[in-house]
């Protein structure tokens, strides 16, 4: 916990301004360590949670929230972000533009943003 207390209080340096991670606790420890994918799903709650409360006060309600890069493309925190109501669509590639384009256009028209379907949703083949 003295770690991810460590590394939530900032002030945020970038990565180059360390001398290296040897040293560290958990340098090279691979993905087999428990200690560290505990370490690892700590931070990761963390760093939602307060994505979440600083959305949470100072966001608009109704106004588009996005999210893009590494954050929009973590499943973990997208399924947190659903189950605040938030709308996530399902695909986040190339193809995510035409439903961004479909869906920008619903909420044109209909003024409700969200859409019934799922990664399913179309014909059959």
């Amino acid at each position: 916990m003295k770690l991810l207390k460590f590394l939530l209080q900032g002030p945020y340096r970038q990565l180059s301004e360390y001398d290296g991670p040897e040293g560290l606790p958990y340098c090279d420890v691979g993905l087999d360590d428990a200690e560290f994918r505990n370490f690892a799903g700590i931070f990761s709650d963390k760093l939602v949670d307060i994505f979440y409360q600083f959305a949470k006060s100072n966001l608009k309600r109704g106004m588009p929230l996005l999210i893009a890069g590494g954050c929009g493309l973590n499943c973990d925190w997208n399924t947190k972000w659903r189950d605040t109501g938030l709308f996530i669509p399902p695909v986040a590639n190339d193809s995510g533009s035409a439903i961004g384009t479909a869906i920008d256009a619903h909420y044109h028209f209909t003024g409700n943003p969200k859409i019934d379907g799922n990664v399913y949703s179309g014909t059959e083949f």
